[in-house]
């Protein structure tokens, strides 16, 4: 199987900079994240000029690709929506392109953690200038990070992340340790507890004597990104 050239891209209300990196880079396939704002036009502008040069996917596992880019929790959604596009993709020997350019600055900001977290190739397209020869065609900035591995899990933190992540609500101290009565003690589970604490990866709060440990959704990103 060839190894396709999938581009995940975050749009706004302009498509010009999603063409221009399409072109200069090359790809079999897209995938606009588009502000729910301008889904309609946008997406028809990118199907108009776009769809005899790539296959276009307006959704996944049944949902549109669209993002309100102001919600709070919107910058996880982004994140989950380049993980799902990633993992579910048919051909894993596919390189994945971010096109980090396109929408807010949250939009760019989940582009970019996205890429670094998925060991995906974030770009970044300038724009062109206007000189007395006509339009300058802007350039692409390919970022060097992509194959960055950031979270720092080795097999203990994966451990209590896994155990947290199948007990819904939530584990004790003790209640780790009893899953994995070789590879913790109660001094060492306070140490790893209070690591995956200050990353968020995990939240805790106090039940009578016990302090009981939850996952946080940023847990459960962390948990299907190192099985990519």
């Amino acid at each position: 199987m060839k190894n396709d050239k999938v581009h995940i891209a975050m749009v706004g209300n302009t498509v010009e900079n999603i063409i221009a990196g399409i072109n200069a880079m090359g790809a079999t396939d897209l995938y606009p994240i588009i502000s729910e704002k301008f889904w309609l036009e946008t997406y028809d502008e990118l199907k108009s000029r776009l769809s005899n040069i790539v296959e276009l996917h307006d959704q996944l596992k049944g949902k549109k690709l669209k993002i309100d880019p102001f919600k709070d929790d919107s910058f996880i959604t982004m994140l989950e929506m380049i993980i799902d596009i990633v993992e579910s993709h048919p051909n894993k020997n596919s390189e994945f392109w971010i096109n980090i350019t396109g929408g807010t600055n949250l939009m760019s900001a989940a582009a970019e953690a996205g890429a670094v977290l998925t060991k995906s190739t974030a770009y970044y397209v300038v724009e062109g200038v206007e000189t007395k020869k006509g339009p300058k065609r802007g350039s692409v900035i390919v970022l060097p990070w992509h194959s960055v591995n950031p979270l720092g899990l080795d097999k203990k933190r994966k451990q209590i992340l896994i155990a947290l992540n199948e007990n819904k609500i939530g584990l004790s101290n003790k209640g780790i340790i009893d899953l994995y009565t070789n590879d913790f003690t109660s001094r060492s589970i306070v140490h790893y507890l209070k690591e995956l604490e200050r990353a968020e990866y995990i939240t805790s709060y106090r039940d009578g004597r016990n302090k009981i440990n939850l996952i946080t959704p940023w847990g459960k990103i962390a948990l299907r990104i190192i099985k990519l």
